[in-house]
């Protein structure tokens, strides 16, 4: 018997390949035969779209590491797989898969281990019902450890629960990822609670977007305001705070705020502020907008959205776009106290209006103002006695209840149909329309949204049916 040095008996029967036994072996899928760097590219693409994931064994990645081992390999392999997570305690999938018990911890915890040194993006929702106070706060402190990697954040808790974040203990390092900061108080705080925590996220030198939701107490945030170029803040106790925070942030492009009481600080005035980048604007408010429109110069102003219960806004958004000299394309007012003839003043301002949204505007989009929409000339030709109002008019929202009557409306159609070759009309209901809808520049003329009863829609319907046999395209799914 000869044998090797590693143990080989060479002299044993040696066992029959399957060739040779006449079975050959089954083949190597070619999926498996990619280079990992592509399947792991691939992996990658089969993850949801959403801007964070929440775990479900039916999805990516976790599905993918359950069809073979190899997969399993480079699933976990993969540290981008990992580094977008969503822990929501009122999600049917948590709830019937990983229930937010003492389970949800080790859960976060394998999963953001998976993501080397990724940069992250989470999500943390808490209603607050039937949670355990100690799991949250773990959970909470879990992700606080991950700030130096956080990409974007969004917490979502009762505001007793944020307190167990040592917002003042970022240390030096802070945020370097952070790119987009998010936080929401699900509740409101007892006037008996612990004065709210001044959020501070400093130093975040890639920080673009702060958003932060009602009700928050008036916003004890330190960040760098002047870096942002957006800012969603919806909790803002008075003009003056949201004064003292826009004056800071000279590098906006995008804002959303909304002011919530219409006491102030007594100030009759406020220093001029120049944004000078500004595309969108979006106020919600209760109280007078006179000095807050008044401080601002927006010369790149595209996008304009006002909402409010105050009345005189119509010399407030006039001055506003005639100062800055902007070119508004898109506008919603809901404005209660506004009349038909302050709506068409501003209109008469507006000559480059793409989009209108008009919401609860029985009080101010009347036959009147229907008709100073309407085209009164010819063909090829402008009647001057009755000037065409924005006549690069693309969409038409109204929500809510209306102040026309069906006739005056199907004229005014009627002639801005005769008035272009092509064109849509699209009665929907307020839940169909998004801002794609809304924006949508490939054919759409105008796009009506009325909170319309059965009667008013078939009524507009047959009036516009000449239209409609033309071209002019109307929903069967409303009418």
């Amino acid at each position: 018997m000869l044998i090797t040095a590693s143990g080989t008996n060479l002299n044993a029967p040696r066992r029959a390949t399957p060739h040779e036994e006449g079975v050959l072996p089954t083949p190597w899928p070619p999926i498996l035969t990619l280079p990992n760097e592509i399947t792991a590219e691939i992996f990658e693409c089969c993850l949801p779209s959403d801007r964070f994931i929440t775990p479900d064994s039916m999805d990516a990645p976790l599905l993918i590491a359950q069809v073979c081992g190899h997969w399993r390999r480079i699933a976990l392999s993969t540290p981008r797989l990992w580094s977008r997570i969503c822990i929501d305690d009122d999600d049917p999938i948590i709830h019937d898969e990983i229930p937010f018990t003492k389970s949800t911890l080790p859960l976060m915890r394998t999963w953001l281990s998976r993501s080397s040194n990724c940069p992250l993006k989470i999500a943390f929702s808490n209603t607050g019902r039937k949670t355990n106070p100690s799991l949250v706060k773990a959970i909470l402190l879990e992700i606080w450890d991950y700030r130096d990697r956080w990409e974007e954040i969004t917490l979502a808790a009762p505001c007793r629960r944020l307190h167990h974040i040592s917002w003042s203990s970022s240390g030096t390092r802070g945020f370097p990822l952070l790119k987009v900061f998010s936080i929401q108080s699900l509740s409101r705080m007892a006037n008996t609670s612990p004065p709210f925590p001044v959020i501070q996220i400093k130093p975040a030198p890639l920080l673009t977007a702060f958003i932060a939701h009602s009700p928050i107490p008036p916003p004890p945030f330190c960040a760098p305001w002047a870096q942002l170029k957006s800012i969603k803040i919806r909790s803002f106790g008075s003009m003056s705070e949201c004064y003292d925070v826009l004056r800071q942030c000279a590098k906006l492009s995008s804002c959303e705020v909304a002011i919530r009481s219409q006491s102030d600080d007594g100030r009759s005035e406020f220093a001029p502020i120049v944004l000078p980048n500004l595309t969108e604007l979006d106020i919600h408010a209760n109280a007078h907008l006179d000095l807050l429109l008044d401080s601002l110069t927006v010369p790149r102003l595209t996008k304009l959205r006002i909402w409010a219960l105050a009345p005189s806004v119509r010399a407030p958004i006039l001055n506003l776009i005639t100062r800055s000299r902007c070119l508004i394309q898109s506008l919603l007012l809901s404005a209660p106290a506004l009349s038909d003839l302050e709506l068409i003043q501003i209109l008469r301002n507006s000559p480059h209006l793409l989009d209108l949204l008009l919401d609860h505007s029985d009080t101010f989009f009347t036959d009147v103002a229907v008709r100073a929409l309407t085209w009164h000339g010819h063909l090829g030709t402008e009647d001057q006695q009755h000037p065409y109002l924005v006549p690069r008019l693309h969409s038409l929202i109204i929500s809510g209840t209306t102040g026309f009557t069906s006739g005056v409306f199907i004229d005014m159609m009627k002639s801005r149909w005769s008035a272009r070759t092509a064109g849509v009309l699209n009665l929907v209901s307020k839940e169909g329309i998004s801002d794609a809808d809304v924006l949508n520049s490939e054919g759409i003329d105008v796009l009506a949204m009325p909170s319309l009863d059965y009667g008013l829609r078939l009524t507009i319907c047959n009036g516009l049916a000449v239209c409609r046999d033309e071209g002019l395209y109307l929903d069967d799914e409303f009418f």
